[in-house]
């Protein structure tokens, strides 16, 4: 749950419950506050059963907890990182109460830095002397067991060698879903992507720097979870830029929950050591987590790693069509304002951006340019400026705001105004390297079902 003063003027007090409506709005001179509380009605998949494992005939009662499924996507210079999360994942293992399954993909790809030189970014970051020591190339798949997480060795059983596959091909991610979902069965399902991300243009790049497009992520756990009978309680994106409006209204049924973050992430973001080992305390307590609780441990866990994860949220994604609604009142407020355009363009030049650099020097800078905008600062600011008169859009900026707060679980935010960032969105404010509304944007979820990608791509260029 998020109590979050918005402190917005003039002032929209909204009372929230766990209701997905919004209830007894007033409009009140003094500061407005709201409070968000988490969804915890969960509907559960019946499951078809599994096809070849000998448990398939397991009761719920005898079944794990939770199965968390990791597809760590190192096929390109972060080969070396996304070992390095097997290894933390090994300080724990997995245990009576939940197995970690994770697919691993490594290949010998280099990064290539501003100056032109290709370099190893893991022997920047960490050094050459921290690399393990076996040196495969390709996709395994392991059952990871607890062993020494300084060791340069995987202590993790391999169930699965699978050779060169496409780790950004759908077809390669749905069937790991379903191996997964069906030899480890479990009450509750966590799905982590690790590699890339790319925002609204997608996640889990192939050799080529070309990403997994939303709607195939979409359609790959989706069908998984039709194949199985099982469902994704929580899914993690632990890459660049996926904590989107565009990302999670694509994904709002493929999953209850999704933990990203709007901006970038560096080095040790997700710290699984600490993720599992507070799972762990509280299995052992006796205490079950709900994928609500799940999601929030993930967030709660940067608190150590915060340096790599600046900005993290996590999202109830059954809220998603409500959201989508609002953001489409403030679409059209903002189309029919009389606002002066000078101001509308220093709102926007004051949000934060979620392309740039995340440092605290940098953190509360204006940018000129801007491509992905947070949306909750942008209706704080909308909402609380004296030189909006238009009250319409102020209105209809506080009660976006407040969807936003409904629909999040819990967001940590280690740079700037907590209460200023959370959910990113697609707003360009330049055009210098072409229009982002392209095809492959319109085809997305949201641009279908929503106006925003007409208002980006029509109305925005009037106010800039």
């Amino acid at each position: 749950m998020i109590n979050s003063n918005t402190g917005i003027n003039p002032a929209i007090t909204t009372n929230i419950n766990s209701n997905p409506a919004i209830s007894n709005t007033t409009l009140n001179p003094s500061q407005g506050s709201a409070e968000v509380n988490g969804d915890k009605n969960q509907t559960a998949i019946p499951s078809k059963g599994d096809q070849f494992i000998p448990s398939q005939d397991k009761t719920e009662k005898e079944m794990k907890e939770w199965t968390i499924l990791a597809y760590l996507d190192g096929a390109n210079e972060l080969r070396e990182f996304m070992t390095g999360d097997l290894k933390e994942m090994e300080a724990v293992g997995s245990t009576d109460k939940t197995d970690v399954v994770t697919l691993l993909s490594r290949d010998n790809r280099k990064w290539t830095s501003a100056s032109g030189v290709a370099e190893n970014l893991w022997d920047i970051f960490k050094g050459p002397e921290k690399r393990i020591a076996q040196d495969w190339k390709g996709a395994r798949v392991f059952h990871v067991q607890k062993g020494d997480p300084d060791s340069k060795e995987i202590s993790s059983t391999l169930i699965e060698d699978k050779g060169r596959v496409p780790v950004n091909d759908p077809k390669t991610l749905q069937e790991f879903i379903e191996m997964g979902m069906t030899k480890y069965p479990a009450k509750h399902y966590m799905l982590v992507l690790a590699d890339h991300g790319m925002g609204e243009q997608g996640i889990l790049l192939d050799r080529n720097g070309k990403p997994m497009k939303l709607p195939d992520v979409q359609n790959a756990i989706e069908t998984a979870s039709k194949n199985t009978g099982k469902k994704v309680d929580v899914l993690a994106l632990e890459a660049c830029q996926m904590g989107q409006m565009e990302v999670a209204y694509q994904l709002k049924g493929s999953a209850d929950y999704m933990v990203a973050s709007p901006g970038k992430l560096y080095d040790n973001a997700f710290d699984y050591k600490e993720i599992l080992g507070r799972v762990k305390e509280h299995q052992d307590k006796g205490e079950n987590l709900t994928p609500e609780e799940m999601a929030n441990v993930l967030v709660e866990a940067t608190e150590k790693s915060y340096e790599d994860t600046p900005y993290i949220t996590a999202l109830n994604l059954s809220k998603m069509v409500e959201l989508r609604k609002g953001l489409d009142e403030f679409a059209d407020a903002l189309k029919k304002t009389d606002t002066p355009k000078e101001v509308i363009k220093k709102i926007i030049e004051d949000t934060p951006d979620h392309d740039r650099s995340v440092y605290k020097k940098d953190a509360d800078k204006p940018q000129a340019l801007k491509k992905r905008v947070d949306l909750i600062g942008l209706c704080n600011r909308f909402a609380r400026s004296t030189e909006v008169k238009d009250f319409n859009l102020r209105l209809k900026s506080a009660n976006l705001k407040n969807l936003i707060d409904d629909a999040t679980v819990n967001r940590k935010f280690h740079y700037g105004n907590p209460d200023d960032q959370g959910l990113s969105i697609l707003m360009p404010t330049d055009r210098a390297y072409g229009n982002p509304v392209d095809k492959e944007y319109r085809q997305l979820a949201l641009s279908q079902d929503s106006p925003w990608a007409d208002f980006i791509d029509k109305e925005l260029q009037k106010y800039l």
